[in-house]
């Protein structure tokens, strides 16, 4: 049985944008570690990140990528703001992979100030962008697993 190369499309927020660069880079470090090819795009914010997804899918009819990984900062500011928009993606993010059996890695990071921030898109400390890259391998396997598992025949 051929070993699956995966290929993921990386959509990242760049509202923040030296913060945003900071979990590409631990992303990218991850996946390149891995020998896993990827692509990215750029939306302006969190809040158009589940639309990408939805254009990129549509537009390669699921055939290009076994999995997205998304990236960003939501920060608290003086209003609920920050609260909305990351429940709306949040619940965005969960319902097109549940519809559509779509690997996710979540890399968005919600905090209360720039310190937290820093603190978790360093590949140093927390390097949320290498965790959000390990989750959606790790669930690009397990969607193979199942694939292989109920579509071999032998069993």
């Amino acid at each position: 049985m051929a070993v699956l190369v995966p290929r993921v499309l990386i959509i990242e927020a760049r509202f923040y944008e030296n913060l945003s660069k900071m979990l590409l880079e631990g992303c990218v470090n991850f996946l390149n570690n891995k020998d896993v090819k990827w692509d990215s795009v750029v939306t302006p914010g969190v809040l158009e990140i589940p639309a990408a997804i939805s254009m990129a899918m549509n537009a390669t009819a699921y055939q290009v990528y076994n999995g997205i990984i998304v990236l960003g900062i939501v920060m608290r500011g003086e209003t609920s703001h920050c609260d909305i928009i990351a429940q709306a993606v949040t619940r965005g993010l969960i319902d097109i992979s549940i519809k559509d059996s779509l690997p996710i890695g979540n890399g968005i990071v919600v905090v209360d100030n720039e310190k937290q921030a820093l603190d978790r898109v360093s590949s140093a400390c927390l390097n949320r962008g290498g965790c959000a890259a390990r989750s959606v391998l790790t669930m690009i396997e397990l969607k193979g697993f199942f694939n292989n598992r109920f579509h071999d025949n032998t069993r």
